[in-house]
């Protein structure tokens, strides 16, 4: 049996690649099904929740953002989600920030005024994200969700928040 490993030295080197494409192959399918569940399962969840308030993203200060929010509650509280065509530009030190000017008058200077609620940190700069809003918010005091680099006081983007009537 060594004669055979000697004279062709690959042969045991094909076989081990062979047996490890197999294997990651099946990992990846099991991942697969397990990340296509888990976005089922998060359908189902954004299904049951009343939708409260939503709207999309124009840019402001020169920086690119799009996308759009809804706040949602859950009956256990209130979140807000990014949708997954959500983008901004990159900065540093970006928040989602709940302000009580409007979106049309938002600008770096008059944002961050008395009565403005720092959400928390972007997670990301692209696609779904979820952030929990404190149970005894008013959102009746707000009128734009902004995209905010608090650092250098920056406004990235912003969409007005219109509660829903329904």
């Amino acid at each position: 049996m060594r004669h055979i490993f000697r004279k062709r030295p690959g042969t045991l080197f094909w076989i081990c690649m062979a047996n490890a494409l197999v294997m990651i192959s099946i990992a990846v399918w099991f991942l697969r099904g397990d990340a296509m569940n888990m976005e089922r399962a998060a359908s189902v969840v954004a299904e049951s929740a009343d939708i409260v308030a939503s709207g999309s993203f124009v840019d402001k200060g020169g920086q690119e953002t799009s996308g759009a929010y809804r706040i949602e509650d859950t009956g256990e509280g209130l979140r807000l989600v990014l949708s997954e065509t959500f983008r901004t530009d990159w900065g540093p030190d970006l928040h989602v920030v709940l302000t009580p000017t409007g979106t049309a008058e938002a600008d770096n200077d008059n944002v961050m005024v008395t009565g403005a609620h720092v959400v928390d940190e972007l997670e990301s700069r692209s696609g779904a994200q979820t952030y929990e809003l404190k149970a005894d918010l008013d959102l009746s005091t707000f009128q734009s969700v902004i995209i905010h680099c608090i650092r250098f006081t920056h406004l990235y983007g912003a969409a007005p928040l219109a509660l829903d009537e329904s």
